[in-house]
Formats: C-alpha cells, sequence, structure tokens
C-alpha cells in the first residue's frame, strides 16, 4: 500500500495539469486504506487454532497433508475474548 501511494504522489508531480488531479485522488484513496490496514494489523489480537495433532505434516507428493487417517477436529478462538468465532456453513 505504501509503495502505491508513493507511486501515486510521484505520477502525481510528473503528469500533467488534469491528470494530477486524478492522480491526487488515487493517492489519497490509497493512503486512506493503508492507514486503515495498519490500524487493522496494530488493534487485532491473532486468533487461537486448536488443532487435533497430526493436522497438517510434511507429505512428499502433496507437499502438506494430513498426518494420519481419521478424524481432525479444528477449534478458532478470537484472540481479545477466548470465545469460540461462528461456524461458517
Amino acid at each position: 500500500m505504501a509503495l502505491g501511494f508513493a507511486a501515486a504522489v510521484f505520477a502525481a508531480v510528473v503528469v500533467g495539469r488534469r491528470l494530477r488531479d486524478a492522480f491526487i485522488v488515487v493517492a489519497y484513496v490509497v493512503l486512506c486504506l493503508a492507514v486503515g490496514e495498519a490500524y487493522a494489523l496494530v488493534m487485532s489480537a491473532p486468533a487461537i487454532e486448536i488443532r487435533t495433532p497430526g493436522f497438517s505434516l510434511p507429505h512428499p507428493i502433496l507437499g502438506w497433508g494430513p498426518g494420519h487417517p481419521g478424524v481432525f477436529h479444528d477449534r478458532s478462538l478470537d484472540g481479545k475474548t477466548g470465545s469460540a468465532g461462528k461456524a461458517s456453513g
């Protein structure tokens, strides 16, 4: 996002009058998105993943796969409250 902002500012400086206004708007929008992403990264707590051992292991052909046959259980907890997240589906 920061690189996109820098590119838009550079383009606004280099191009002519009409395109300059358009690139200023693009730079402003990209800057706002970058600030929003940075805020979300800093303020959000990571989710806690609870998985069955052997859920994902290196596999010579597939790359990654289950370590053994059977049922695997996965539970995701919210990082801030510790409560279980919504089930999808």
